[in-house]
Protein backbone atom coordinates (compact mmCIF):
# COMPACT_ATOMS: atom_id res chain seq x y z
CA UNK A 1 0.00 0.00 0.00
CA UNK A 2 2.75 2.84 0.92
CA UNK A 3 4.64 1.74 -2.46
CA UNK A 4 1.32 2.00 -4.01
CA UNK A 5 1.02 5.62 -2.45
CA UNK A 6 4.53 6.00 -3.62
CA UNK A 7 4.35 5.46 -7.36
CA UNK A 8 1.26 7.63 -7.07
CA UNK A 9 2.33 10.26 -5.95
CA UNK A 10 5.45 10.14 -7.79
CA UNK A 11 4.13 10.35 -11.06
CA UNK A 12 1.33 13.55 -9.78
CA UNK A 13 4.81 15.04 -9.15
CA UNK A 14 5.81 14.14 -12.80
CA UNK A 15 2.89 15.57 -14.22
CA UNK A 16 3.19 18.72 -12.63
CA UNK A 17 7.00 19.19 -13.57
CA UNK A 18 6.32 19.17 -16.78
CA UNK A 19 3.16 21.62 -16.85
CA UNK A 20 5.17 23.57 -15.08
CA UNK A 21 7.71 23.76 -17.92
CA UNK A 22 4.56 24.99 -19.82
CA UNK A 23 3.98 27.51 -17.61
CA UNK A 24 7.67 28.95 -16.89
CA UNK A 25 7.65 29.09 -20.95
CA UNK A 26 4.29 30.87 -20.90
CA UNK A 27 5.23 33.38 -17.81
CA UNK A 28 8.93 33.67 -19.14
CA UNK A 29 7.26 35.19 -22.81
CA UNK A 30 4.59 37.56 -20.91
CA UNK A 31 7.66 38.61 -19.29
CA UNK A 32 9.98 39.29 -22.54
CA UNK A 33 6.85 41.11 -24.06
CA UNK A 34 6.91 43.52 -21.07
CA UNK A 35 10.43 44.98 -22.14
CA UNK A 36 8.21 47.23 -24.52
CA UNK A 37 7.28 49.20 -21.37
CA UNK A 38 10.64 49.44 -19.97
CA UNK A 39 12.99 52.64 -20.52
CA UNK A 40 14.63 53.06 -23.79
CA UNK A 41 18.38 52.58 -22.41
CA UNK A 42 17.54 49.44 -21.00
CA UNK A 43 15.35 48.22 -23.63
CA UNK A 44 17.37 48.46 -26.19
CA UNK A 45 19.40 45.86 -24.99
CA UNK A 46 16.74 43.48 -26.11
CA UNK A 47 16.07 42.28 -29.49
CA UNK A 48 13.31 44.16 -30.46
CA UNK A 49 11.56 41.36 -32.42
CA UNK A 50 9.62 38.67 -30.50
CA UNK A 51 8.39 35.47 -32.48
CA UNK A 52 4.46 35.05 -31.28
CA UNK A 53 4.07 32.48 -28.29
CA UNK A 54 2.96 29.70 -30.25
CA UNK A 55 6.26 29.37 -31.96
CA UNK A 56 7.94 28.78 -28.01
CA UNK A 57 4.84 26.31 -27.43
CA UNK A 58 6.34 24.33 -30.63
CA UNK A 59 9.67 24.39 -29.82
CA UNK A 60 8.60 23.24 -26.17
CA UNK A 61 6.90 20.35 -27.33
CA UNK A 62 9.12 19.32 -29.92
CA UNK A 63 11.90 19.25 -26.68
CA UNK A 64 9.17 17.89 -24.76
CA UNK A 65 10.78 14.21 -25.18
CA UNK A 66 14.15 15.20 -24.50
CA UNK A 67 12.47 17.11 -20.90
CA UNK A 68 10.59 13.90 -19.73
CA UNK A 69 13.80 11.79 -20.20
CA UNK A 70 15.71 14.48 -18.38
CA UNK A 71 13.14 14.79 -15.35
CA UNK A 72 13.15 10.84 -15.25
CA UNK A 73 16.88 10.59 -15.24
CA UNK A 74 17.75 13.30 -13.07
CA UNK A 75 14.92 12.94 -10.43
CA UNK A 76 14.13 9.47 -10.41
CA UNK A 77 10.22 9.90 -8.72
CA UNK A 78 9.31 7.06 -6.71
CA UNK A 79 12.38 7.60 -4.28
CA UNK A 80 12.30 11.23 -4.20
CA UNK A 81 9.87 11.55 -2.21
CA UNK A 82 11.85 10.23 0.27
CA UNK A 83 14.78 12.68 0.28
CA UNK A 84 14.93 15.60 2.03
CA UNK A 85 14.03 18.86 0.44
CA UNK A 86 17.84 20.20 0.50
CA UNK A 87 18.67 16.96 -1.49
CA UNK A 88 15.49 17.14 -3.89
CA UNK A 89 16.57 21.08 -4.71
CA UNK A 90 20.25 19.68 -5.68
CA UNK A 91 18.31 17.45 -8.50
CA UNK A 92 16.42 20.34 -9.68
CA UNK A 93 19.39 22.22 -9.92
CA UNK A 94 20.77 19.65 -11.55
CA UNK A 95 17.83 18.99 -14.13
CA UNK A 96 17.99 23.15 -14.57
CA UNK A 97 21.21 22.89 -15.82
CA UNK A 98 20.99 19.94 -17.54
CA UNK A 99 18.25 21.15 -19.93
CA UNK A 100 20.10 24.58 -20.07
CA UNK A 101 23.04 23.72 -21.68
CA UNK A 102 21.01 21.15 -24.19
CA UNK A 103 18.82 23.64 -24.77
CA UNK A 104 21.65 26.28 -26.08
CA UNK A 105 23.48 23.55 -27.53
CA UNK A 106 20.54 22.38 -29.74
CA UNK A 107 18.96 26.21 -30.40
CA UNK A 108 23.21 26.87 -31.53
CA UNK A 109 23.11 23.74 -33.47
CA UNK A 110 19.75 23.99 -35.59
CA UNK A 111 20.23 27.80 -35.97
CA UNK A 112 16.83 28.67 -34.07
CA UNK A 113 15.59 32.10 -33.70
CA UNK A 114 15.37 32.20 -29.66
CA UNK A 115 15.38 35.10 -27.23
CA UNK A 116 18.10 34.92 -24.79
CA UNK A 117 15.99 36.04 -22.18
CA UNK A 118 13.20 34.15 -22.62
CA UNK A 119 15.34 31.38 -22.03
CA UNK A 120 17.07 32.35 -19.11
CA UNK A 121 14.19 33.36 -17.31
CA UNK A 122 12.48 30.04 -18.33
CA UNK A 123 15.45 28.31 -16.57
CA UNK A 124 15.04 30.31 -13.20
CA UNK A 125 11.59 30.07 -13.45
CA UNK A 126 11.64 26.53 -14.05
CA UNK A 127 13.80 26.23 -11.17
CA UNK A 128 11.44 27.86 -9.20
CA UNK A 129 8.25 26.19 -9.76
CA UNK A 130 9.75 22.37 -9.20
CA UNK A 131 11.19 23.77 -6.35
CA UNK A 132 8.11 24.67 -5.54
CA UNK A 133 5.92 21.62 -6.02
CA UNK A 134 8.22 20.02 -3.98
CA UNK A 135 7.98 22.10 -1.45
CA UNK A 136 3.83 22.30 -1.54
CA UNK A 137 4.38 18.21 -2.02
CA UNK A 138 6.36 17.69 0.94
CA UNK A 139 4.23 19.76 3.00
CA UNK A 140 0.68 18.27 2.28
CA UNK A 141 2.64 15.12 2.43
CA UNK A 142 3.77 15.90 6.26
CA UNK A 143 0.65 17.54 7.22
CA UNK A 144 -1.02 14.10 6.08
CA UNK A 145 1.21 11.86 7.99
CA UNK A 146 0.38 14.36 11.26
CA UNK A 147 -3.22 13.75 10.46
CA UNK A 148 -4.57 11.49 13.21
CA UNK A 149 -6.04 8.64 10.71
CA UNK A 150 -2.92 8.01 10.01
CA UNK A 151 -1.54 7.00 13.52
CA UNK A 152 -1.29 3.59 15.03
CA UNK A 153 -2.36 3.52 19.04
CA UNK A 154 -1.19 0.62 20.53
CA UNK A 155 -2.49 -0.17 23.98
CA UNK A 156 0.05 -2.48 25.83
CA UNK A 157 -1.82 -4.07 28.95
CA UNK A 158 0.64 -5.61 31.29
Amino acid sequence: MFRHHSVLYGRMLFVSDVLAGLVALTASYLLRSLVNFLPIEVAQNFHPVLLPLQQYIYFFLAFLPIWAALLLATQTYPEVLHWPVKRQVVRVVEFVVAVGLLMAFLTYALKLEVSRPIFFAFLLQTGFLLVLNRAVLDGILRSRNLNEHNQIHILVVG
